[in-house]
């Protein structure tokens, strides 16, 4: 569907700042969509948005993505593999990726759904601070590097809740990190550690399939959202790890139950 140049920075902006804040960049998108006057969930320009945000958190994190590469890299080639971070976090999307292939069809039926956007919305936005009260109150907790296989297993587990529309791919994360017996701040890290190379092969897939439809007008006006949306992304990340780290989910959740209210009784289901 064809987009105009205000249309898609309006998108670039919401999905810049909202990717990795435990609110559902999805569900904004797709609600922004919609007050736009589109009708549908344009996915090409939804997704390359969102390759935008990955690429502003791999440079955010590029310290740390090396340090993890050169470590697997050492581990695998002195076959010390059973303990190696990035080998586990490998692992722990696989079943996040296999579901969203099976499941891609009904997935995109979800997205047009408001209904479904706003109950997911203020649903996991209670059950994420639910999960901090309860789990929060242990006093030991591990840091990434102590982390089984298992920890990280469970967690990318927890990923999975984010294919549906409205959930968080990061809250959904720290959630898990945190039911670990993680501190909030590793929690936070493990997520765009995870949600990385998931976002990179939704965008891959969804670029491979949709490139040839798309104009030379329309890779024009993309081009300057990728821009907008990184730019606004590489601030929404440390806002993110900022936010979470010092008031936990508490403030998110009321935000995402007013939002939620919004999408159910101020837009069309």
């Amino acid at each position: 569907m064809y987009m105009n140049l205000y249309q898609i920075i309006i998108l670039a902006i919401v999905e810049g700042f909202t990717e990795f804040l435990p609110v559902s960049s999805t569900g904004h998108l797709i609600i922004a969509q919609k007050l736009l006057g589109l009708k549908q969930v344009d996915e090409f320009t939804t997704v390359i948005l969102q390759l935008a945000a990955i690429m502003a958190a791999f440079f955010y994190f590029r310290k740390r993505i090396i340090k993890i590469v050169k470590n697997t890299y050492w581990n695998i080639k002195n076959r010390q593999c059973q303990k190696d971070l990035g080998i586990m976090i490998v692992i722990s999307i696989l079943p996040t990726l296999a579901i969203a292939f099976i499941l891609k069809d009904f997935i995109n039926v979800l997205q047009n759904s408001t209904l479904v956007v706003g109950l997911s919305t203020i649903i996991f936005g209670i059950g994420f601070y639910l999960i901090e009260k309860v789990y929060l109150k242990n006093q030991k907790r591990l840091n990434l590097e102590q982390a089984s296989g298992k920890n990280i297993y469970i967690i990318g587990l927890f990923q999975i809740f984010s294919l549906i529309p409205g959930v968080s791919r990061s809250g959904a994360t720290v959630s898990g990190g945190l039911t670990q017996n993680m501190n909030f701040k590793d929690s936070i890290e493990v997520a765009f550690l995870m949600g990385m190379p998931i976002m990179l092969a939704a965008s891959i897939y969804e670029i491979c399939k949709t490139l040839s439809d798309i104009s030379i007008t329309d890779f024009s006006n993309i081009s300057i959202g990728f821009l907008v949306s990184f730019l606004v992304a590489l601030c929404s990340i440390k806002l993110t790890i900022g936010l979470l780290s010092r008031n936990g989910f508490f403030p998110f959740m009321i935000y995402r139950i007013l939002f939620g209210l919004f999408i159910l009784f101020f837009t069309k289901m």
